[in-house]
């Protein structure tokens, strides 16, 4: 919330606003993937994977980790729209191939 009224800035200053946000939002998120991604693989070959709306923070994220950026809809077998629905919607496209497998028999 920044309090307010589009017309008390100008196109420009509110750019700034939403870039500094970004960047705010970016550092934190990095200093606890940071902390996380040391405990959890050494291997500095293991990809951050990006899922969501938020997929361009996360590949930044990856390159501040400097490690490789994966994006989940990549790992989905389908075409490129479905792929890009099914990051968007991660958590339950995850659900659904893991019911799939099962059904499968994997």
């Amino acid at each position: 919330m920044v309090g307010r009224d589009g017309a008390d800035l100008n196109e420009n200053e509110w750019i700034d606003i939403v870039r500094w946000f970004s960047e705010h939002q970016l550092r934190m998120i990095h200093d606890g993937a940071f902390r996380v991604a040391c405990n959890l693989s050494p291997d500095r070959m293991a990809p951050v994977v990006g899922a969501g709306i938020g997929r361009p923070q996360i590949r930044e994220l990856a390159k501040r980790l400097e490690r490789p950026y994966l994006d989940f809809g990549s790992l989905i077998p389908a075409n490129e729209e479905a792929r890009d629905d099914a990051s968007k919607a991660a958590p339950a496209a995850a659900v659904a191939l893991l019911g799939s497998m099962h059904l499968q028999g994997a």
